[in-house]
């Protein structure tokens, strides 16, 4: 007997049950239930009816495996707490999703006379209208194989919506767009692949002939772009996810509820991205989450700044692939590297990517990179690469550019940084206590003149009372880095041509740290002085 995959809301309409034979995978519908009383929600017809009916037609194979990507998905949501790493991790999973999905077979579907789904071919429109903002037959029809084809992500989205709203607030939609990276459904920024109903319906968004008042919300710290950009991503979630795939009363239904929500979103803009809305504030995190990399901001206190990093999507994508073409940074950072240099770095980088939980308990719970490497990465790429994207890079890609700033800091002589960068962390314990020096010596009265001189800006932060200076600096990453004992991941010939010191595989941190980290600050700083002006 032939099993099929259906999508059915359970009675009380609270969860959407995905089924294939005898199990069921269930998922939460917050963000589908919001604002809707009761009644509505139990009036309401299924969504996923035309959806079904498509469903029973795909060979028997594909959805089986489609339903083994969503038990998938339902275990990763249960066990991934760090909503960024979620987003990573759903992401490669939806583009599973969609890897075998056509959106031109879907549109063909759709026009069948046989199929539930129907969309009025209506006269065509004069001669004088607005191209940007009429959607005629075959505008629609894709946006509507674009609204069926959504109904494969719509069951995460209601899921996750919680977590989203928690880390992202207003930016929750945008974000959530992020897992459809890489499927037919988002056009990629370099434009090898566009998506027809996606930018169709981002220029109708744009060019809608309802007023934006832009001094109303650029006022508030958003550009018009972001805003754009925010209820592109807001209508897909709610409204074409969703979408009415039948058009009984003869209208674009789709079309028409958008033009709906911009005009009421629009004229709510100052309201909606207000004062309040859009404070930025510093999370706090114990002293334990910080250490295990669990807290909600777990960012180096070096990095003290916006809660979240607010980037467009497809910026977002450029800055990834910047960070992906490692030849270009070394070009810009450091031209002559020796090539052998960096592949002996890359072949052994990934092992930051492991558990390691047979040396330690704790391990588990914590991070594979530090909040201190990272600051100290930033501070070797900031020539060649926007760092504001390090919030959102894939683990993979962040260890491979260790890989290559590891490469560059050992050519440059600093072999204790290099190895602290590219080290596995471990939370000392009673068994396992901390291996450092005996002491640390202070920084030496020369250099310290020269990172005066060179750093001259003093003070404290309000908030925490935290030194701003060069020392509070050096002192902030000394700190962090007693913390932790470090297993080195370096090359074995690094190790056996350096001065580096370890004990079963574990760093003896220099006693010279303090000194290595202000000598590390003046090399940067000369590197970035510019030449003088003649003019």
């Amino acid at each position: 007997m032939r099993k099929n995959l259906v999508f059915e809301f359970s009675k009380d309409k609270t969860e959407l049950l995905i089924q294939y034979g005898n199990e069921t995978i269930p998922f939460a519908m917050h963000l589908y239930k919001k604002h809707r009383n009761k009644i509505a929600v139990q009036n309401a017809n299924s969504a996923f009816a035309e959806f079904n009916v498509w469903l029973t037609e795909q060979p028997q194979k594909w959805q089986e495996h489609i339903f083994n990507v969503y038990r998938d998905i339902r275990k990763t949501i249960d066990e991934e707490n760090n909503v960024q790493r979620l987003l990573n991790k759903l992401n490669d999973l939806v583009v599973e999703l969609y890897r075998d999905i056509d959106l031109q077979a879907m549109e063909e579907w759709i026009r069948r006379p046989d199929t539930p789904a129907y969309i009025p071919n209506k006269p065509a429109p004069l001669a004088t209208y607005n191209e940007e903002t009429t959607y005629g037959y075959s505008d629609y029809l894709k946006l509507m194989a674009f609204s069926l084809a959504l109904r494969l992500v719509a069951p995460i989205w209601g899921d996750i919506a919680p977590q989203m709203k928690t880390e992202f607030n207003q930016d929750k939609e945008a974000h959530s767009m992020e897992i459809l990276y890489g499927t037919c459904m988002m056009s990629k920024p370099d434009g090898s692949y566009v998506c027809e109903a996606e930018q169709r319906l981002k220029k109708f968004i744009r060019n809608t002939k309802i007023q934006l008042d832009s001094k109303a919300i650029l006022v508030f710290g958003i550009s018009e772009e972001d805003f754009y950009e925010n209820m592109y991503s807001f209508i897909v979630l709610k409204q074409v996810a969703q979408g009415d795939l039948t058009s009984q009363d003869n209208k674009y239904q789709i079309i028409a509820q958008t033009y709906y929500t911009l005009s009421s979103k629009i004229s709510a803009a100052s309201k909606n991205y207000g004062p309040d809305k859009m404070q930025i504030q510093i999370k706090k995190t114990s002293a334990k989450d910080r250490i295990r990399g669990e807290g909600p901001d777990s960012r180096s206190v070096l990095d003290i700044g916006y809660v979240r990093s607010k980037l467009l999507m497809d910026v977002k994508m450029f800055l990834i692939h910047s960070v992906r073409d490692h030849q270009r940074i070394i070009d810009i950072i450091c031209p002559d590297l020796p090539p052998e240099l960096y592949r002996e770095s890359m072949d052994t980088i990934m092992q930051m990517d492991t558990n390691y939980t047979t040396l330690h308990d704790e391990r588990q719970f914590m991070k594979p990179i530090q909040d201190v490497q990272l600051t100290l990465t930033k501070w070797i790429v900031d020539e060649a690469i926007d760092t504001v994207i390090f919030d959102h890079l894939p683990l993979k890609d962040l260890i491979e550019l260790i890989g290559l700033v590891r490469a560059i800091l050992w050519y440059w002589g600093f072999h204790d940084i290099a190895a602290l960068i590219s080290a596995i962390a471990i939370v000392p314990t009673d068994d396992n206590a901390p291996i450092m020096p005996n002491h640390r010596r202070n920084i030496e009265v020369t250099l310290a003149d020269r990172l005066a001189a060179a750093y001259p800006l003093a003070g404290t932060t309000k908030a925490v009372g935290r030194n701003m200076t060069y020392l509070g600096c050096i002192e902030m990453i000394d700190r962090e880095i007693s913390a932790f004992n470090w297993i080195t991941t370096l090359p074995e010939r690094w190790l056996a041509e350096s001065t580096i010191v370890e004990r079963n595989k574990v760093l003896v941190v220099s006693s010279s740290l303090r000194n290595i980290l202000g000598d590390l600050m003046l090399f940067l700083e000369r590197r970035q002085q510019m030449p003088n002006d003649p003019f």
